[in-house]
């Protein structure tokens, strides 16, 4: 993809850490200078629009429309048009930054900006700003009413110091970015799917096993043991807590603690082979086994661990079962409250559910699927990372000007015939799937 570029002829040193050397003819202005906040009013009709963390800025409804805070009084609320640049406040340093695709309103929360003239391209200073947050320095330049809720307001971008180069090059760069972006977003969902092919047969396999006349109906108490390991607590030591994924999608670690840190909440620690569900999100399939990784990290109450009993089912076992939509549905009659996501699970009321328990065959086949989906789901979370560290790295080099993609990006196919073709091809690759 960059075979061919070359460097500028000459650079100058920017004065901006994240940058370095830039383009000798480039400029660099403050954002104010560039961008003015917009004050558009709310219109009737005028749906929420969402700036997520990729970069999207779009009609709420166009992604998902649960998961979010719900506002009783839309006060303060503003116009956003397409073509906007537009800013989560809170967001900001993760990379919530991009160009609005529609029409609608949102939260004050949102720095809503127009170009100031011809000069500064909204395309082009997404991707840069998105570039500097994942640099970490949108982090550094914004106050923090609380930890980990830093705010990056008007002013602060009114003060970032910015390259600016000429309009035909940040056409260039955008024109460039596009297309790259628009491969490797390829690479990623043909990955995902190729997870997606083996998690489809291993729910199947399970499904059918339950309905088998040689599966055995038992409670979930007597095919499973819930297990307390309480931990020895030492303020002097560090503990690593877990997390879980929804969807079933795996454990997460979170930052190391010291025993001091901990808080009040009891903590058990976790095994190879444990079944962990989330108690305040198992019914978003939260329910994951914990591998060789996570043996030693451990987890607070909040989260139930159960062990498979020998001779009638393994762990694994019931972890593919609670991912079934049977399980979900269980794990859904379980899960009470009103708080928003926020759903306690009553584990012992889940205890006395009856489940059908597949053959001794059948759980072999299960089991092999689990593993195989999570070999696969390994190999493709490294090569993913791997692919969006060169996005970055990319990104980074074409926006600060460390390499000339004018020539490239005038040689590039129209970008609507483009992504018809991609579309296309994907469609053809799904029939086939199927």
């Amino acid at each position: 993809m960059i075979e061919g570029l070359q460097p500028y002829a000459e650079y100058k040193e920017s004065g901006l850490p994240w940058a370095g050397l830039i383009p000798s003819r480039w400029n660099v202005k403050r954002g104010k200078s560039l961008f003015a906040e917009s004050q558009l009013p709310v219109r009737d009709g005028d749906e929420i629009v969402t700036c997520f963390r990729d970069g999207q800025v779009t009609l709420r409804r166009n992604r998902r429309t649960s998961g979010f805070m719900l506002a009783l009084y839309e006060a303060g609320y503003q116009g956003v048009r397409r073509g906007q640049l537009v800013i989560h406040a809170m967001d900001a340093f993760a990379g919530a930054i991009g160009v609005s695709d529609s029409n609608g309103k949102c939260t004050p929360e949102y720095i809503v900006t127009n170009p100031r003239s011809s000069m500064a391209s909204a395309s082009y200073f997404a991707l840069l700003l998105r570039y500097v947050a994942h640099q970490g320095f949108i982090l550094v330049s914004c106050p923090a009413v609380r930890e980990r809720a830093p705010r990056f307001r008007y002013p602060d971008f009114g003060d970032l110091q910015m390259p600016l180069p000429s309009p035909g090059e940040q056409a260039a760069m955008v024109r460039f970015l596009d297309h790259a972006n628009r491969k490797i977003d390829g690479f990623i969902r043909a990955k995902k799917r190729e997870l997606s092919l083996i998690t489809e047969t291993l729910m199947t396999v399970t499904e059918e096993s339950l309905v088998k006349p040689c599966a055995t109906v038992m409670r979930l108490s007597t095919a499973a043991a819930l297990v307390h390991r309480p931990i020895d607590r030492r303020a002097g030591d560090y503990y690593t807590r877990i997390g879980l994924f929804n969807r079933g999608r795996g454990i997460f670690h979170k930052p190391p603690v010291s025993g001091t840190d901990l808080g009040d909440s009891e903590f058990f620690s976790i095994e190879k082979g444990d079944l962990v569900i989330s108690g305040q999100f198992a019914w978003e399939g939260a329910v994951a086994l914990a591998r060789d990784k996570d043996k030693g990290c451990i987890a607070s109450h909040r989260y139930p661990i159960l062990r498979g009993r020998e001779k009638i089912i393994s762990s694994a076992g019931l972890l593919a079962i609670l991912r079934t939509k049977l399980g979900g549905m269980l794990m859904d009659h379980h899960s009470r409250g009103a708080a928003g996501r926020n759903r306690p699970l009553n584990i012992n009321t889940l205890l006395k559910e009856k489940i059908p328990i597949p053959s001794p065959v059948a759980q072999v086949q299960i089991t092999n699927l689990l593993e195989q989906e999570y070999s696969v789901a390994q190999a493709v979370a490294r090569s993913i990372r791997l692919v969006d560290e060169y996005r970055s790295r990319l990104t980074g080099d074409v926006v600060t000007g460390k390499l000339d993609v004018r020539p490239a990006a005038a040689r590039l196919p129209d970008l609507a015939a483009a992504a018809e073709s991609l579309e296309e091809l994907e469609t053809e690759q799904e029939e086939m799937d199927q």
